[in-house]
């Protein structure tokens, strides 16, 4: 993992995010998934980002050490508290990349804020509404445990089903892994609390017919295996934008940060396309 230079709250004209940063050069926002807690998940810094930008994460609110403002939540209040961070870190037009809930948010920021993003890569994420939702993980809520890991996985992994039948020990092992993850996560009295309310703001997530207003160069990135974010919808969504281009992986929803390959693809890319 890279050495993360700083790490604490920052404080926006909206509310106080917990942040961390590491790496140097061009400035890069990275917008984490739904579960983003970096107590947890932060294999963003561990990825080739940090060899190429100046990266800087944050729990968004509600989860983690964020704060908790008064909701109900929507998606725009994600996007507009990214660019009020953009603004107390003094970035005017940085790199974004936004993974699963993270890639909606990244939509709707350079939608509603389209000077503050110089380039946009979203993976693992859909435009929403009738050209695709992503998959309603509000509905799993209410699973515990075992149950709970089962059915995440077999979501965002489409050959995990066989997995499990085919190399049962292995697919025990996911599970293993996966529920240690998720009852740290909601042994958080804060994410236990706002978890749903986050997941609300998710729910209703539609830019679809916004879409032809988004000219802002963008990478947009597919699992093969993805039944969350589904690569028929996240095919869409990219033949939606005037200027993008649809990288597919192997792997499922976490393909992402699964292997170096797609981060180190998209900075070679950018690094073409500045040249």
């Amino acid at each position: 993992m890279a050495d993360v230079f700083f790490e604490g709250y920052v404080a926006t004209t909206r509310l106080s995010l917990y942040t961390a940063r590491a790496g140097a050069g061009r400035p890069l926002l990275f917008l984490g998934g739904s579960g983003f807690d970096m107590r947890l998940r932060r294999s963003v810094f561990n990825s080739p980002l940090v060899q190429h930008f100046s990266v800087a994460a944050y729990e968004p609110r509600g989860l983690g050490r964020s704060e908790r403002p008064p909701g109900p939540w929507t998606i725009a209040d994600y996007a507009d508290d990214a660019c009020a961070l953009l603004d107390a870190l003094g970035w005017d037009s940085p790199f974004v990349v936004g993974e699963s809930f993270g890639g909606m948010v990244a939509l709707e920021l350079a939608l509603r804020h389209p000077k503050r993003v110089k380039a946009l890569c979203v993976a693992a994420a859909t435009a929403g509404g009738a050209l695709g939702r992503s998959y309603p993980i509000e509905e799993l809520v209410h699973l515990k445990g075992r149950e709970r890991a089962i059915k995440v996985l077999t979501v965002q992994d489409s050959r995990f089903a066989a997995l499990l039948q085919q190399k049962p020990d292995t697919a025990q092992a996911l599970v293993a892994a996966y529920m240690q993850v998720d009852a740290a996560f909601w042994a958080d009295a804060g994410n236990a609390q706002n978890f749903e309310r986050l997941l609300a703001a998710r729910a209703q997530h539609d830019v679809g017919s916004r879409l032809h207003q988004l000219s802002t160069p963008s990478v947009v990135m597919a699992g093969r295996h993805d039944g969350q974010a589904k690569p028929e919808h996240v095919n869409t969504l990219a033949q939606k934008l005037s200027n993008s281009v649809l990288w597919t992986f192997e792997g499922g929803h976490g393909f992402a940060f699964a292997t170096a390959q797609p981060m180190q693809q998209l900075c070679v890319h950018w690094a073409d396309s500045e040249a």
